[in-house]
């Protein structure tokens, strides 16, 4: 990553970087961007099979719920991680979540996901868990209901009180 690239907002230098390497973004009103129940639409990039849907913010645990909150400008939440089904079983979300851990430490971005099961064939929460844990996520709260990648700058006076 050039001096420039490193002076950019970090989910800017982050964007930039997943464009540069293939992924393609999703505008608003495409078919397969990710969006909410709730009627939210999420920044989504799609590879080979692949899809990631992002929002900025943090994630934190309050009397046992995950909340999420505003954050700095280097949290970035992972709202979603799909495989299409003839592609799963082929390795492409640990592939994915590795690419997403050195991104995130090369741009300086905490990145924050929540183990919620998403497809019709879905792993458990626990599995899940496990499976982020093994590219240096860790649990907000101790029980694993929020996880995250902190940036190595990150301060932790900044987080909510939990």
């Amino acid at each position: 990553m050039s001096a420039i690239e490193t002076r950019q907002h970090p989910q800017a230098a982050m964007r930039a970087a997943l464009l540069a390497a293939g992924w393609q973004a999703h505008p608003h009103g495409h078919p397969r961007r990710y969006g909410s129940a709730g009627g939210s639409s999420y920044l989504t990039f799609e590879k080979d099979g692949v899809r990631f849907a992002t929002s900025g913010g943090l994630l934190f645990v309050q009397r046992g719920t995950v909340m999420l909150d505003e954050g700095e400008p280097t949290d970035v939440i992972i709202q979603a991680l799909l495989v299409d089904p003839d592609r799963r079983r082929q390795g492409k979300a640990s592939q994915t979540l590795r690419m997403l851990a050195e991104l995130a430490r090369k741009t300086g971005i905490s990145l924050y996901i929540q183990p919620a099961p998403l497809e019709d064939k879905p792993m458990s929460a626990d599995e899940l868990c496990v499976l982020y844990q093994r590219f240096g996520f860790r649990p907000v709260d101790g029980r694993g209901r929020a996880l995250v990648l902190r940036a190595p700058h990150h301060d932790a006076a900044t987080r909510p009180a939990t």
